[in-house]
């Protein structure tokens, strides 16, 4: 009886170690393979939503929303530098090169684009 009830609690153990993303993966199994794969290594790619992206890698250090709640760029890292809204659009102008931050930019609610800078 004790092996049984060891047994049962390691699996509820093991289930509840799954991460937000592989639990969110199991709910939406028609997401496509890319995003999938994508989630579970901690990649961001084009196509995911603010959900994964945030399931993925957490909340982002700055967020700019550039036109409604749809169309945005969300910062990890810490960007130092000045906002700039040219034709629209707001972009990051650094003041100071800032190595390691990853801008996410969404339109529509998904990911249309991923960038990295880094020290030349």
């Amino acid at each position: 009886m004790p092996v049984r009830i060891l047994l049962v609690l390691a699996a509820t153990l093991a289930a509840g170690c799954r991460s937000k993303a592989e639990r969110y993966l199991d709910d939406h199994p028609d997401r496509p393979a890319e995003i999938h794969s994508a989630m579970v290594e901690g990649r961001i790619v084009p196509g995911m939503t603010f959900e994964e992206v945030r399931l993925t890698c957490g909340v982002p250090h700055r967020l700019e929303r550039i036109e409604g709640d749809e169309d945005q760029i969300w910062y990890y890292g810490d960007p130092v530098g000045l906002g700039v809204g040219v034709a629209g659009v707001r972009v990051l102008v650094p003041l100071i090169a800032a190595e390691g931050v990853t801008q996410v930019w969404f339109k529509g609610g998904r990911v249309v684009e991923v960038s990295e800078s880094r020290s030349p």
